[in-house]
C-alpha cells in the first residue's frame, strides 16, 4: 500500500511540474526578500502568507523564494561548516552539492553567490548538481546559470526524484 501511495503522489507531482515554470514554483515579487522583523507577531505572518498565495494564484511558495537571499546562505554556510570540519584527504578544498527538486534554481544561485563571496578556495573546487523531475523547471534552471559565472560548476540532471529515492 505504501508504495501506491508514494507512486500516486509522484505521478500527481510530475503533472504538476509538468506545467508552464511560470505555472509552478513561485518567487516573492521581484527579488526582495520578506524582512520577518518587520512583523508584528504570527497573525500578521499568516495574513502576509495568505496574500501572497492569493496574489501568485497558489504557486508553491519555498522558504528559499520567500526569505531570499538569507534561507540559502544559511544552507551555504552549513555546507562550508560541514566542508571545513569533515577530515579531507590532504589540502582538497572540493565540496559537491547535489540538490534534489532545484525549482527556478534560486538557491543554488544563492548558495553559489555566498561560497565564493566567504570562501574562495572552497569555492573554486566545487561542484554543484541541480536534479529535478520537471523538463521546464530543468530548462528554467538552465537558462538562468546559461551566462552566469558559475555556470562552470553548475550541472543538470532531469531525473524522476521517485526513482532517486528508490535508488533505481
Amino acid at each position: 500500500m505504501r508504495e501506491l501511495v508514494r507512486r500516486n503522489i509522484g505521478r500527481r507531482l510530475a503533472e504538476y511540474y509538468a506545467q508552464p515554470a511560470n505555472s509552478v514554483v513561485g518567487r516573492s515579487a521581484g527579488t526582495e526578500s520578506l524582512e520577518l522583523s518587520t512583523l508584528w507577531g504570527q497573525w500578521q505572518w499568516r495574513l502576509l502568507l495568505a496574500r501572497l498565495y492569493k496574489e501568485r494564484e497558489g504557486h508553491w511558495l519555498t522558504p528559499v523564494e520567500l526569505f531570499q537571499p538569507h534561507f540559502s546562505y544559511i544552507l551555504g554556510d552549513f555546507c562550508l561548516s560541514a566542508v571545513q570540519t569533515s577530515p579531507r584527504q590532504g589540502n582538497d578544498p572540493s565540496l559537491e552539492i547535489v540538490e534534489l527538486g532545484g525549482g527556478r534554481g534560486t538557491n543554488a544561485r544563492h548558495i553559489l553567490d555566498y561560497l565564493r563571496t566567504t570562501n574562495p578556495e572552497i569555492y573554486n573546487g566545487l561542484r554543484y548538481t541541480l536534479v529535478d523531475a520537471s523538463p521546464t523547471l530543468h530548462q528554467f534552471q538552465r537558462n538562468l546559470f546559461m551566462d552566469s559565472d558559475h555556470r562552470d560548476r553548475i550541472s543538470f540532471q532531469c531525473l524522476d526524484l521517485m526513482n532517486v529515492a528508490e535508488q533505481r
